[in-house]
């Protein structure tokens, strides 16, 4: 199984992002997660949002179509998540039941009314869930209302990473000091007590299922540090990352792993010095600075940009 994280656009002045995720199991389904905006979006003001941006154009760049997604896991209908929809007339959309009914009428219906027309549409195929649901093995939906009704994450358990959470706006940005009681509350947050309450399922989750990775709906800090498509993530945590200290999400791979090179490479020097002086003739103190070379172009090329 593998994650991308699809960059769909970028705040120019505070660089939010708007990410969409796509999920590619093992079996070959492909699971697409939000779809950013719309296409009359291109061009906004204030915006870094193209052509290239849309989802279907980021899509073929992986070799793939709508035609080609399984499944469009639909967290909530806001512009930025639900812009992309009616392209995927050949896919299963699947909603919280809570969001879908929200959306369509009552109180809340007004703040959906932009992107219906991306949404709701009688030539798409929806599922609807109530609370949270195993989608396919190794991918969970997390009930996580309260930015609207009927919001949800999504759990993804990558076979080497561990669980990764995609809380979307269920916890736009890291939380750092903050506390599921204390955090910020934002302006477009439909219900304070539901978004605290949803903060402190997601943490209690995270805790639990040992997850490696929160990835924020809205954070450019993190979103700055990780790999977005056509990079995909799905590599082994580092020993001793599991949940606690880096669950918020911040460097903590990339920057372990760079450590841990640059003293594989000092060892590699080290070790051929040393055998150097002792004028050893064991062939394989001799290929060592072979070795730290590799690491040193690995580390160069790919290790600052690890996620």
């Amino acid at each position: 199984m593998r994650l991308y994280l699809l960059q769909m656009a970028l705040n120019e002045t505070s660089e939010t992002p708007v990410p969409a995720y796509l999920i590619q199991t093992d079996d070959g389904s492909n699971v697409l997660v939000d779809t950013g905006f719309a296409r009359d979006a291109v061009g906004r003001a204030g915006w870094r949002l193209g052509e290239e941006d849309l989802i279907v154009n980021q899509l073929a760049r992986l070799g793939l179509t709508p035609g080609d997604i399984r499944l469009l896991v639909c967290t909530h209908f806001d512009a930025d998540h639900a812009g992309g929809h009616d392209a995927f007339t050949a896919s299963e959309l699947v909603v919280q039941r809570a969001h879908y009914e929200a959306a369509r009428r009552g109180p809340h219906a007004a703040r959906f009314a932009g992107s219906r027309e991306h949404w709701d549409r009688s030539d798409l195929r929806y599922r609807l869930v109530d609370g949270d649901t195993e989608l396919l093995p190794g991918v969970e939906l997390i009930a996580s209302g309260g930015h609207v009704p009927g919001h949800q994450s999504v759990l993804v358990r990558l076979p080497e990473t561990g669980p990764v959470l995609l809380a979307i706006d269920a916890i736009p940005r890291a939380l750092g000091e903050y506390t599921a009681a204390t955090r910020p509350i934002g302006p477009y947050d439909a219900d304070e007590a539901g978004v605290r309450a949803s903060t402190r399922k997601l943490l209690d989750l995270a805790a639990r299922e040992g997850v490696a990775l929160i990835i924020h709906g809205h954070d450019p800090d993190q979103w700055a540090t990780l790999k977005k498509a056509p990079s995909s993530t799905r590599r082994r945590r580092p020993a001793g990352d599991i949940g606690g200290a880096r669950r918020d999400g911040v460097r903590g791979w990339g920057e372990l792993s760079t450590v841990r090179l640059w003293i594989m490479i000092g060892l590699l020097v080290g070790l051929w010095l040393v055998g150097v002086l002792l004028h050893t003739t064991n062939r394989f103190i001799h290929l060592l600075p072979v070795l730290a070379i590799v690491l040193l172009v690995w580390l160069l090329t790919n290790g600052r940009r690890s996620a």
